[in-house]
């Protein structure tokens, strides 16, 4: 299943609502009758439904697609509360939901005041009809414009496919992260927004059989410092992300091109698997074509002091080991093969 937001229907804004609704109601028509009160009565019945049906319609709309929904995906579900707030969201929801038996109540209520009144009486009716239903819309108007900005942003989330396997990328900036991603995947890469980084995404895909296709993402502006330097924001995304993945890569570069010092990069990789803890975790160490192929001394005690004994040595530029990596995180999928959702 890929973002349930996608096919959210949209709700106008109110006065738009307002004034579609008139239209309809303004447009409504009765064959001919040849008793002229009778046939005034059915034009401004027809007006009454005509309109409120409009109203009724888009607002049964968002709650039917709401309720049919069902369970979101966890990842969806904490974006969701990111975004919007998950209270506020169900929230406008319920008021909808209640805007319906609000609008029923009311047709139903002019219909039957219409039909016992003097058909001279009809248009004044309809139009304190009409003015009861705009003030149903206009009273709901935060609801609706929460709803309207929801759908505008999660609708909008890129699709992370939570049928298949997920590996997350982590990483200081700048260690080669997307280097890496477009390097193993075997189709063209996507380019994604979130709403917790406003660094675009990269997502590959890697067919590796049949039987197995592997989503791979790396994480710019999140997975990529301690947590003390973190906001609640983005730690609630995180939550996200332990959600969506399978298995979460952690990129250094030993050759301290990237700009930062060993020192930080382990401890943004101690901060990274404390928060990913139940996560298989694999630690690359890239671009070892800048230093000879030959992973500095220094570099492998400081790893060996954490009690990392197991790291890929790669260069995501020339190919280097990679397809060793590949090997290993597929076996890693295959043996940790979970229920989805």
């Amino acid at each position: 299943m890929g973002n349930p937001f996608v096919n959210m229907p949209g709700l106008p804004e109110p006065e738009e609502m307002i004034e579609a609704a008139l239209r309809r109601g303004s447009k409504a028509t009765v064959g001919w009758i040849t008793d002229r009160k009778k046939r005034l009565k059915l034009l401004n019945i027809r007006r009454i439904v005509a309109s409120s049906s409009y109203v009724e319609s888009r607002f049964r709309r968002v709650v039917n697609w709401w309720r049919g929904l069902g369970n979101v995906d966890p990842f969806y579900d904490t974006l969701l509360d990111i975004i919007v707030g998950r209270d506020k969201f169900k929230a406008a929801i319920r008021r909808l939901e209640g805007a319906v038996r609000i609008v029923e109540r009311l047709r139903r209520r002019y219909i039957s005041a219409v039909a016992r009144a003097e058909a001279e009486e009809t248009g004044k009716l309809w139009r304190e009809f009409f003015g009861r239903l705009a003030s149903v819309v206009r009273r709901n108007r935060n609801h609706i414009e929460v709803l309207r900005m929801a759908r505008a942003r999660l609708s909008a989330l890129p699709s992370i496919e939570r049928d298949v396997p997920t590996v997350v990328v982590a990483g200081p900036p700048n260690v080669g992260k997307s280097s890496l991603i477009r390097r193993i995947s075997t189709s063209k890469t996507e380019v994604a927004s979130y709403p917790f980084t406003t660094r675009k995404i990269l997502v590959g895909h890697i067919f590796i059989d049949p039987g197995l296709v592997i989503q791979i993402m790396d994480t710019p502006g999140l997975l990529d410092r301690p947590i003390e330097e973190r906001n609640p924001i983005e730690r609630q995304a995180i939550a996200a992300l332990a959600h969506a993945a399978d298995l979460a890569i952690f990129m250094m570069d030993p050759s301290e091109t990237c700009g930062y010092p060993i020192g930080y990069q382990l401890k943004v990789l101690e901060s990274v698997s404390n928060m990913l803890s139940k996560l298989p975790t694999l630690i690359v160490l890239n671009k070892m074509d800048l230093m000879g192929f030959v992973l500095p001394e220094k570099v492998a005690e400081m790893l060996g002091k954490m009690g990392i004994d197991e790291f890929w040595a790669i260069s995501a530029e020339t190919g280097y080991n990679v397809d060793k990596l590949l090997e290993r995180i597929v076996s890693i999928l295959r043996a940790e093969a979970r229920p989805r959702g």
